[in-house]
Order: structure tokens, then sequence, then C-alpha cells
């Protein structure tokens, strides 16, 4: 995901988008500074409020594989891909869908998560 690029192509100010997506850091902009340049990683959270902020679904921002639609709920990033939903929370590296609740392995970023979904539901 090119976060400086979708910040651009959203005509928002990076030090707004920095603050929406960092409220707890002192120093925000040098913690998107972090992601920009590929030291970081957003969080599944981070993901849901870079969607609110842009009006951009979690598939445009990694814009690639199928189209999944994701509302933040409650701090979890919510995927709907038709009738398969799924809800991710980072912090326990947890997923619920259909068939129950799911750990992912340990540091597993917004966008491996969409690669894991779609290795398990899309056919090969």
């Amino acid at each position: 995901m090119d976060v400086q690029e979708i910040i651009k192509r959203s005509g928002l100010r990076v030090d707004y988008v920095a603050e929406r997506l960092f409220p707890e850091n002192k120093r925000p902009y040098n913690a998107l500074l972090r992601v920009i340049s590929g030291k970081g990683e957003l969080s599944a959270s981070q993901v849901g409020v870079l969607c609110d902020l842009t009006g951009l679904t979690p598939n445009e921002l990694f814009s690639k594989g199928p189209k999944w639609a994701g509302t933040l709920k409650n701090g979890s990033l919510v995927l709907r891909l038709g009738q398969f939903q799924v809800e991710y929370t980072s912090a326990l590296n947890l997923y619920v869908e259909s068939l129950g609740l799911h750990r992912t392995p340990a540091g597993v970023t917004v966008k491996q998560f969409i690669e894991i979904l779609n290795d398990q539901i899309l056919p090969k």
C-alpha cells in the first residue's frame, strides 16, 4: 500500500492524516513517515481510519485481489466479500468468520491478512 500516494490522491493534508492515524503518539507525523518509508505498518484499526478518511475500501487501498469491502467496528476491521464476512482484531491476531474463531501468525499486517483470506476462500 502506497500511503503517501493515497494521501496525495485524496487531497488530505499529511499532518491531518497523521493526527487521525496516530492520535496517542507524541509525534504522529514522524510515525506516519515511518509507515511511508516502509519502516512501519498500519494496524487494522488504522487501515479502517484511512478508509474512513479517504472514502476508499481496504481493497482499493491495497489494489490487489478481489474487491473486499471494509468498515471499522470497535477497533476491529470488518471485511466483506460476497456472503463472506470477517472481523479482524490486529491486537489479538484473531479473526472471526462463519467457520469460527481463528488466530493469525503474530505480526501479520492487514495486507498479509487479506492474502491469507484470499488463499482460504478463493478457488485455486
